[in-house]
């Protein structure tokens, strides 16, 4: 391998390193002209998918904020009990009362979807943390039907 094919030229009269454009190098431009056209092919696509992203991103914001709103107008217009209340969530609509509870926090303006997403992510670290502490403590006890298996 030559210096040149790893990006180097050494300059003959002044015997330093001075970067080079191994594409640039090449004699025949027809290879460029491809490696070109395929690089901005994808850079479009690349920022057509970030643009659609973002674009759903909010889209499922505004969703969240519907659905927060409809709770919120279900609820006050529910007049059983609490108990009641959880079970038409949860037979008729498929969630809990806490991310009920979430939803309609996101419809006022008291979270937005991204504080929601990361206190969910920090309960689940603390509810991995305690089960990882709780196995290695059953295993430090002895109680592990599988203590001896990985050994």
């Amino acid at each position: 391998m030559s210096l040149n094919d790893l990006g180097l030229n050494l300059g003959a009269d002044r015997g330093e390193a001075q970067e080079v454009d191994p594409l640039a190098s090449k004699t025949n431009s027809e290879p460029n002209t491809a490696a070109n056209a395929n690089q901005a092919q994808l850079i479009s696509a690349i920022k057509a998918s970030i643009a659609a992203g973002d674009k759903a991103a909010q889209k499922a914001n505004d969703h969240y904020i519907s659905a927060g709103q409809h709770l919120a107008t279900l609820k006050k217009e529910h007049a059983g009990s609490w108990a009641e209340w959880e079970a038409l969530l949860k037979t008729r609509i498929g969630i809990s009362t806490g991310r009920a509870s979430e939803l309609m926090q996101i419809a006022d303006g008291r979270k937005t979807v991204e504080q929601v997403r990361a206190n969910k992510n920090e309960t689940s670290k603390i509810a991995h943390a305690k089960e990882r502490s709780s196995l290695n403590s059953e295993e430090d006890a002895g109680h592990c039907r599988f203590k001896n298996f990985w050994r």
